[in-house]
């Protein structure tokens, strides 16, 4: 059984214009900067394996998964894992790169092959994971 996701292909930052606000989706705290990367959403399927969380020792991101594990349940989806990557499987990537100059700032990439999230610190991390939750329908 596959269930999909739709996940907009999203560059997030951490406040939209107000043009683009009217097109995209609300999120709350509203990102900085937000937009679709090739100007419309992508759709995710979610097999059976669910999906993977991948990334150098990100053990400590568990609360941030668990954001999207609770709207996944609700979905009735299946939740993601921690784990190597599987090809049945959707990647979610978590990495921390200490160059965004925002202190708790992130992108969230989500294409039709995966999703990237890269944090500031794992404050930016989490906060991305729980904007995925957000996008999750």
């Amino acid at each position: 059984m596959r269930s999909a996701i739709s996940v907009g292909a999203l560059m997030l930052w951490a406040a939209a214009t107000q043009a683009q606000e009217t097109r995209l989706p609300h999120l709350i705290p509203t990102p900085q900067e937000m937009h679709w990367v090739d100007g419309r959403p992508a759709t995710m399927v979610l097999g059976n394996q669910g999906g993977r969380v991948v990334g150098a020792d990100v053990d400590w991101a568990v609360g941030g998964v668990e954001q999207v594990n609770r709207r996944l349940r609700q979905l009735g989806l299946q939740e993601l894992v921690f784990g190597s990557p599987d090809g049945q499987a959707l990647l979610v990537r978590l990495v921390l790169d200490p160059t965004i100059a925002e202190p708790e700032g992130y992108t969230l990439l989500a294409t039709s092959t995966g999703i990237s999230i890269t944090g500031a610190d794992r404050a930016g991390v989490y906060y991305g994971l729980v904007t995925l939750s957000q996008l999750i329908d």
